[in-house]
């Protein structure tokens, strides 16, 4: 098989790290605020059907897809097995920003716990639990929801309301054994916090008082949701809150995934001490609307189409979640990505999504800065579409800072790679709790750190504080990377490259420049930022360039390596030179493999099409065909190879 006539995806392929396939994984953030998370098996977002109609302070009424376990067995429930009369009320009357409606979270324990046990969860069985169930801290395999110990170690959860201005957020507290206080992990999430039953049992047996919120406007919350909007005031005002209890030593973790790390994040720069985190777990973190929107690679952001379209079909708009609601479409509509204007796409939904406008009207990118050295744990994975967002993070922060970064999807160890091997795998919980006591009790240094799993392998490196060493291989050389086809070549949105399949059509007006270089004589080891380096020109004044990079093992598997994006508006016809960032990689090759490069002027549906007439992509209802030339003796892609790198343990590196 030759490197320039792969079709479909080869045996032991993976999806392409940045988009996925263009339906399963549509929905880009898990039910989950942390990893470990069984979503693999149900897939990211997805929320099982209604298992109860029973009511009680956490759920709300029953939605259709808003409750994943029986109301009984919840945290914080109503308990109608015991038929307890513990649950807390709302009071009538203004509500003061942090202060409490009512709440049963005084309480050294609660009859609101099942049959009145408060009991620690068995491992689940099988391949894995439910979708949003999560293991806690300390529990070992992903597929183990369980925390070690007896069943009555703990006291049952508790449940009532935090007041924030202009809304009551439904809010459960764990207690550990004892009499505190503790310190305490906040968690909150606009999944449901049904899905953290284990979790904050998990921390609850390591001596962690755990809060778990649903954020405004979410499930139980009432309020008014607007992703992002309010975060930044109503964690502050849950941060003062949690202090003010009896149970609280006054010092607080704010831990979370996907959108609930911004939710972490978003009040580290609150210049009142009691309204900001004293430590932070941030993994794979959605980070913003424009973050989220939008690449920040390059010169111009390209629009995050099928994950957007995914996690706003389930999430947007709505007190629950749908995890399915875009495949579902999908399986009735293939093109519905196609639509235009893009802007309206919510119309072909075929439900009213107000909030869609704003996200493509989001510019403003804050970058989260502490107020003072507070300690930042950073976790993301090589195939997570935010995985620059999570290098980006750790970079930038002002205090201690640890990154954690494995062969992993947005759903981390649920979700591995091909490339993932068994020096892989990694308890999360187990080194979430070491770094949460290590930050807690100022025992991590202040320098940047990190661990990097080298796919293919299975060792870690120290995570690349800087761009390294590159080696350029050249385009359109027999010992760098020669060109099959396509120096000329036409980026036609209307048939535009997908970034979900991996074949190259041969045509007789090739759709992407190809190139291939020779079989690799060594293993050679990756780890760092890639780029690649362009001299092209485009017959059209705006135009986007995409990159991919895939490895062709000794097999003829092809497995992505790195993919790549930016938006050009240089004048029509002229040859100019730019490069396109790859990303992170991190991998090993083994002899023999060689690398194939593809640059196209789309990568759709992961992105949105370029109209190619000076339209914005997202309001745009005219395509025209661009017509593009690559000059290979000016282009090369840059790779970043390490040499003599020694091994590190992951554990040891983040957490202290």
């Amino acid at each position: 098989m030759t490197p320039g006539s792969v079709k479909g995806r080869e045996a032991g392929s993976a999806p392409d790290p940045v988009s996925g396939p263009a339906r399963a994984g549509a929905v880009s953030e898990p039910v989950c605020t942390l990893p470990e998370s069984a979503s693999a098996v149900a897939g990211p977002g997805a929320v099982p059907e209604c298992a109860s109609e029973l009511r009680d302070p956490v759920s709300g009424p029953a939605r259709a897809g808003a409750v994943s376990e029986p109301a009984s067995e919840l945290p914080g429930s109503a308990c109608a097995v015991a038929g307890s009369g513990a649950v807390p009320e709302p009071v009538s009357g203004p509500a003061r920003a942090g202060a409490v409606l009512k709440s049963a979270s005084e309480l050294p324990g609660s009859a609101c716990a099942v049959a009145g046990s408060g009991a620690v969860p068995e491992p689940v069985s099988g391949p894995a639990g439910p979708a949003s169930a999560l293991p806690g801290p300390a529990s070992g395999p992903a597929r183990v929801g369980a925390v070690p110990g007896p069943a009555s170690a703990l006291p049952g959860p508790v449940s009532g309301w935090v007041a924030v201005e202009g809304a009551s957020l439904a809010t459960t507290v764990q207690l550990p054994e004892g009499d505190g206080p503790f310190p305490a992990v906040v968690l909150r999430t606009p999944y449901g916090m049904r899905g953290h039953r284990d979790e904050a049992c998990g921390w609850a047996a390591r001596g962690f008082a755990v809060v778990v919120q649903d954020v405004r406007g979410r499930y139980a919350s009432d309020g008014d949701w607007q992703p992002y909007r309010y975060e930044e005031a109503d964690s502050a005002a849950t941060f003062r809150w949690v202090r003010g209890r009896s149970w609280s030593d006054g010092r607080v973790v704010a831990a979370g995934a996907s959108y609930a790390a911004h939710c972490a994040l978003a009040a580290v720069g609150d210049g009142d001490p009691r309204s900001r985190p004293d430590a932070v777990i941030a993994a794979v973190p959605a980070l913003g609307l424009a973050e989220t929107a939008r690449t920040a690679r390059g010169t111009g952001g390209v629009e995050r189409l099928s994950a957007r379209a995914g996690w706003w079909a389930a999430h947007g708009d709505r007190p629950d979640s749908d995890g399915a609601a875009l495949d579902d479409v999908l399986a009735r509509d293939p093109r519905l990505l196609e639509h235009l204007p893009l802007v309206r796409l919510p119309e072909r939904l075929g439900r009213p999504l107000p909030s869609w406008p704003g996200l493509w009207a989001a510019s403003h990118r804050p970058t989260p800065t502490p107020r003072g050295p507070i300690p930042l744990l950073a976790v993301g994975g090589t195939r997570d579409p935010f995985a620059d967002d999570t290098l980006r993070l750790w970079l930038d922060w002002t205090g201690p800072a640890r990154l954690l970064v494995g062969p992993w999807g947005h759903g981390l160890t649920s979700e591995p790679a091909p490339e993932a091997r068994p020096g892989h795998r990694t308890r999360l919980g187990d080194l979430y709790v070491r770094w949460a006591r290590a930050a807690l009790d100022g025992a991590l240094g202040r320098e940047r750190r990190g661990a990097v799993a080298l796919g293919g392998s299975d060792h870690w490196y120290p995570a690349p504080a800087g761009t390294g060493e590159r080696i350029a291989w050249p385009f359109g050389t027999r010992t760098g990377l020669r060109l099959l086809q396509g120096d000329i070549f036409v980026a036609d949105p209307e048939q535009p490259v997908r970034s979900d399949d991996l074949s190259v059509e041969r045509r007789d007006v090739p759709d992407r420049a190809l190139l291939v270089g020779p079989p690799l004589p060594r293993p050679l080891d990756l780890c760092g930022g890639a780029e690649a380096e362009l001299c092209a020109v485009a017959d059209t004044p705006t135009a986007d360039w995409a990159v991919r990079v895939v490895a062709l093992d000794p097999d003829g598997r092809a497995l992505p390596l790195a993919t790549g994006i930016v938006r050009r508006t240089d004048p029509a016809g002229e040859e100019t030179r730019f490069r396109v960032p790859l990303g992170l990689v991190a991998r090993r090759l083994p002899a023999g493999t060689r690398l194939r490069v593809e640059v196209a002027g789309h990568h759709f549906p992961a992105h949105a099409r370029n109209p190619h007439t000076c339209e914005d992509p997202v309001h745009a209802t005219r395509l025209t065909a661009s017509r593009r030339t690559l000059r290979p003796a000016g282009s090369s892609l840059l790779l970043p190879v390490v040499h003599g790198c020694r091994p590190i343990d992951p554990v040891q590196e983040t957490c202290s």
